[in-house]
């Protein structure tokens, strides 16, 4: 499993859904690299039916490489995004970065590809056996219908396949995860899994460590934790939870520096600050970057805007300015360590 986002919620929902059937390893944390990768394949025995890993670049022939260790059978791409533009300089460049997991799959491989990226139709030629395309729109072989939304609660969707359709409880908040869940749920059908234990596994999934988790303080206050990694794309995906989600007080964005945008890196962060007025009551910029989202939304209008240098002075605001019915996200890239910022809450609170 690669893509600019989503790699690691689509690995755990994929573990979900095939360990109800087989016995599955899967990709520890986030083991994505060329030494996370080969230590997971080192816990491989004779009693796991299957693997499921989590791939991850930061140039070209990367992929490739991790690909020929694990000699995959499945292959998912989930999207092309921006992350890796400092290092690549175009999303074209990303994607065929991204598309080296599609050149070794073989003839009886299977492809599993976002129907709705518009960089995936251009790779999928790369791979000579079946592609299965999942989305929210025909013609993708693997949609979701009926789709309700229940905030920080999940969703609830029918599963429309080419083996007839289930009803779909998904614990995970966000339609940026529905999305996930199909592709777990393309692989799951690949493997010979009926439409029943699909949906069970689907319902059954954990919640992925520091990926929109959520955390009630002591005082009443919630705090959306997806403070393990950002790019645009996820940014505004989580943001899109936090304005869904009902709350009697004021919502609040905590956002810090998104790296590895290259030269666009200060238009984006002024561009997601400007987005931020109709979303967010409160916002708070972390870091240099995260400055720059404070800017956008100070141009754009917004009354109360914050900026912090680091994630300890993240969590000293926070605790100074939350109220009980208050509803946070916490947001940015691995660097920023902002989950820094909820263990201060959690001692303040």
């Amino acid at each position: 499993i690669t893509g600019s986002t989503g790699k690691t919620s689509v690995r755990q929902l994929t573990a979900a859904v095939l360990g109800t059937s087989r016995r599955t390893l899967a990709s520890p944390s986030s083991y994505n690299n060329e030494i996370g990768l080969p230590a997971t394949l080192l816990q491989l025995r004779a009693e796991h039916q299957v693997a499921v890993l989590e791939m991850a670049m930061r140039g070209p022939g990367q992929i490739r490489y991790l690909a020929q260790l694990a000699a995959p059978r499945s292959g998912v791409i989930t999207n092309i995004g921006t992350s890796h533009l400092g290092l690549l300089g175009s999303r074209e460049a990303i994607a065929q970065a991204k598309g080296e997991l599609l050149d070794d799959l073989g003839p009886q491989g299977l492809a599993v590809l976002w129907a709705e990226d518009p960089f995936l139709p251009g790779q999928a030629p790369r791979h000579i056996g079946r592609v299965v395309w999942y989305g929210f729109q025909k013609p993708a072989d693997v949609r979701a219908t009926d789709l309700e939304l229940r905030g920080l609660a999940g969703s609830r969707y029918r599963l429309q396949t080419p083996r007839g359709s289930v009803a779909v409880e998904l614990p995970l908040p966000g339609r940026h995860m529905v999305l996930n869940s199909l592709a777990a749920a393309a692989v799951g059908l690949a493997v010979g899994l009926d439409l029943p234990a699909i949906a069970a596994g689907l319902a059954g999934v954990g919640a992925v460590p520091l990926r929109l988790e959520v955390v009630q303080l002591r005082n009443g206050a919630r705090v959306i934790n997806d403070s393990y990694n950002a790019a645009p794309d996820s940014v505004r995906a989580a943001l899109q939870v936090l304005q869904s989600e009902p709350c009697r007080g004021r919502r609040i964005a905590c956002l810090g520096d998104i790296r590895e945008l290259g030269d666009l890196a200060r238009a984006e962060h002024l561009r997601l600050g400007a987005e931020l007025e109709a979303v967010a009551d409160v916002v708070i910029g972390v870091g240099e970057l995260g400055g720059e989202i404070a800017a956008g939304a100070r141009d754009r209008g917004h009354r109360v805007v914050h900026q912090v240098a680091d994630s300890a002075e993240a969590g000293a605001l926070l605790a100074a300015l939350l109220q009980p019915t208050d509803l946070v996200l916490l947001k940015a890239s691995r660097a920023v360590e902002l989950d820094r910022a909820l263990e201060a809450l959690e001692r303040a609170t």
